[in-house]
């Protein structure tokens, strides 16, 4: 008779108990011992487990569909190889394996079994098979058998046995699937790193779990809201990558620890996924990507067109997967922060450095146009009005003040300029400029304005700002190439965060908090991001006759007032261009604008003392207060002019500094000078603005200050101010 066993046989002899004792102690000692691999350890069990069994046979096998393949074989003649393929049908393991349970035969020829083309084909006429599952479901069988016949039924012992090592087996070859799989999966990841991992690893995963389509991912933003793909894989090639919107798609549900398993059905769950729809994708496994931190980077993802099955080692492997594209994932990031940073650092020292030479460039330019505008003015005042003469000297001062408003740009930029510090509205400020904006601007362009209504109060220096919008809507303009298009200005509120920071310009003095801001967008034909990067350097220009400084006096202007600049631009779609100014006032100290004062024509009187580097200053300045009735004495740096002073210093009435002198500059020259004669009125020269050239300097030791380049009336009228606070004698002229 053969059996089916749910229970057991007849109660085991004593002589069984210790066969079962023989092969457990067995079993223990080759099962514990570390340096034995799993198959020769299934080997070895198999033959002690058959030795007291009294069968000669032993195999681990697996089953499918169609055939059954040894895996590990015990034959003492070689007759059975390991990896020999069977007919299902000539096997009793396919029947132990349909039936789910302990098929024992001890004496095929006499038993029910006895048509079995495992008897009458293969020659089987003792039989002990137990099913070997993973996952629930059917895997293979652990099977002993003779070609004779056995004289005793299996006892319960036996079974009990057979149970047991089964158990063990099973354990061995999970494992080795899983060992098998990650050695795969490490084959094809472990040497590449970034966009090569990615790839290497989707190929390998669909691979090994027999997917249509694998998708590694990263998310876009810390909402988890978009996402995009870093590798596809899709019917056996490479796929495209493409972003999505995480919300429909099984991916919404990976904010859970674990694996996500659908076997089918996945169309019917997630209707609104194309991609799922498009390709029929009915199986799914997914798990989330984590940083060290534990939030989500990213999403591995599997997909099938048919119903998916996974076992228990698949699961694992793409857990652990996961894991190592997180640790890729935020690797990437942050060398990609960590590059981000060293740019803006060399983004910042290239502004620094520009500013600089800005500043220096601006400071010569400025001498030299003193002395041309200086000496245009004296010119002026030698020849009668209305006759050529006078009229090509006008055209001279003209193009000066042309010059004098570009090292202004330069200044603007370096942050050198006067910062006069108002309360601002910007909606009325930009609304008593429209007129103005739309003069200066192409006339095929439609102008819309879309103002926020409530924008609190700025301070800051309203000119400055003025500049600002004339700046950005003729950069707007350009951009429009002569077509029409639109044009648009609007204002507005936002708040800048932490994270925020990076997508500004300026970013080393923006600070988060609350921002006014004014955008202008165009229609135009939008930049490249080469082009966008280096759009506020100096003298860079796109335009043939553009000189490249009104948007590097834009960045200098905001940079003074605490704000930033965010650029949005792609080409063929047009430009955005947002400048945000804090809602609190800027971040720097802002003096209050110095009262004007009057002019009048009283003639000058007394010694003046004029130090300066450059020769043509101290020509024109000197030519200018001789007119005035003044007598003067000249001195080319500030040691010069200090030991000067100490010698004449009861003659001189006035001195004029230059800010910027070699030897002694003019801040540490009025410091000795006013030691010498606390009651002697000083005056600073400089192209630079009276903030920046006094800000070093105890504001007691001056009596005013001479903006180069300067006119005749500009001079004299801070000269008659400071002399006749200080009491020096003035005549009426």
């Amino acid at each position: 008779m053969a059996e089916h066993h749910d229970g057991r046989g007849s109660t085991a002899p004593q002589d069984d108990r210790l066969r079962a004792e023989t092969v457990l102690r067995a079993m223990h000692d080759i099962t514990t011992r570390a340096d034995k691999p799993f198959p020769d350890q299934a080997r070895e069990l198999l033959n002690a487990t058959a030795r007291q069994l009294g069968l000669s046979f032993g195999a681990v096998s697996r089953v499918d569909e169609s055939k059954l393949t040894t895996r590990y074989v015990l034959c003492p003649n070689d007759e059975i190889a390991e990896g020999a393929a069977f007919e299902l049908c000539d096997t009793f393991c396919h029947e132990a394996v349909k039936a789910g349970k302990i098929l024992s035969i001890h004496d095929v020829p006499n038993s029910d079994w006895s048509e079995h083309r495992a008897h009458t084909v293969v020659g089987f006429k003792s039989y002990l098979g137990i099913p070997i599952s993973q996952d629930g479901r059917p895997w293979g069988t652990l099977c002993f058998f003779d070609f004779q016949p056995r004289e005793q039924d299996f006892s319960s012992t036996d079974l009990d046995l057979i149970t047991l090592v089964a158990e063990r087996m099973q354990v061995g070859l999970e494992h080795e699937a899983l060992m098998h799989t990650f050695r795969a999966v490490l084959d094809g990841t472990a040497t590449s790193a970034g966009d090569g991992f990615f790839k290497n690893l989707v190929r390998t995963v669909s691979r090994n779990l027999g997917a249509d389509l694998v998708v590694v991912s990263q998310c876009l933003d810390e909402h988890h809201s978009r996402a995009a793909s870093l590798a596809v894989w899709q019917d056996g090639k490479p796929g495209e990558n493409f972003e999505y919107d995480i919300a429909t798609t099984p991916c919404a549900e990976l904010d859970q620890p674990e694996v996500i398993h659908y076997r089918e059905g996945l169309a019917e769950r997630f209707p609104d996924d194309p991609r799922i729809t498009e390709n029929g994708i009915e199986g799914f496994i997914g798990v989330a990507a984590r940083g060290s931190d534990g939030r989500v980077l990213g999403h591995l993802v599997a997909a099938t067109r048919g119903p998916f099955e996974i076992n228990t080692n698949e699961r694992w492997m793409i857990e652990i997967l996961a894991v190592r594209v997180g640790n890729e994932i935020e690797r990437l990031r942050g060398e990609a922060e960590q590059q981000r940073l060293q740019q803006e650092m060399m983004h910042a020292e290239k502004l620094k450095s520009l500013g600089v030479l800005a500043g220096g460039i601006a400071h010569d330019f400025n001498n030299l146009l003193t002395g041309i505008l200086g000496n245009a003015s004296l010119a002026l005042d030698d020849v009668e009005a209305s006759t050529e003469p006078h009229r090509r000297i006008t055209q001279i001062e003209r193009a000066a003040e042309r010059a004098e408003q570009l090292t202004q740009q330069m200044l603007s930029y370096a942050g050198k300029v006067n910062f006069v510090a108002s309360p601002i509205q910007l909606n009325d400020l930009v609304r008593e400029m429209t007129e103005l904006l739309e003069t200066a601007i192409s006339r095929t362009a439609e102008v819309h304005y879309e103002f926020e209504p409530t924008l609190p109060q700025l301070t800051g220096d309203s000119a400055q700002v003025q500049q600002i919008l004339m700046n950005l809507m003729m950069n707007a303009s350009d951009a429009l190439e002569g077509r029409p298009g639109r044009i648009t200005l609007r204002t507005g509120t936002c708040r800048i965060d932490e994270s925020d920071l990076r997508d500004y310009t300026v970013r080393d003095v923006l600070l988060p908090g609350r921002y006014a801001f004014v955008e202008v967008e165009d229609s135009g034909v939008g930049m490249e991001s080469a082009t966008s990067d280096r759009m506020f350097d100096p003298f860079f220009s796109t335009k043939f006759s553009g000189s490249g400084l009104g948007l590097s006096a834009v960045l200098g202007i905001v940079r003074m007032h605490g704000g930033g600049i965010r650029v949005d631009s792609t080409p063929g779609r047009g430009t955005v261009v947002r400048v945000v100014l804090p809602a609190e006032g800027p971040n720097d100290n802002i003096k209050p604008a110095p009262s004007a004062q009057n002019s009048t024509e009283e003639q000058l009187a007394g010694t003046a003392l004029i130090v300066d580097d450059e020769q043509l200053v101290r020509d024109v300045a000197a030519n200018i207060l001789e007119r005035r009735g003044m007598q003067v004495l000249c001195a080319s740096d500030g040691l010069e002019g200090v030991e000067l002073f100490r010698r004449k210093r009861d003659e001189i009435g006035v001195v004029l500094l230059d800010r910027t002198m070699p030897r002694l500059d003019g801040l540490s020259a009025a410091r000795k000078i006013h030691e010498i004669s606390p009651d002697t009125p000083l005056l600073l020269m400089s192209g630079f603005d009276q903030q920046a050239a006094t800000r070093e300097l105890d504001s007691r030791y001056l009596s005013g200050f001479v903006q180069k380049p300067f006119r005749i009336v500009t001079l004299t009228d801070t000269v008659r101010a400071a002399m006749k606070q200080s009491g020096r004698v003035l005549r009426p002229s």
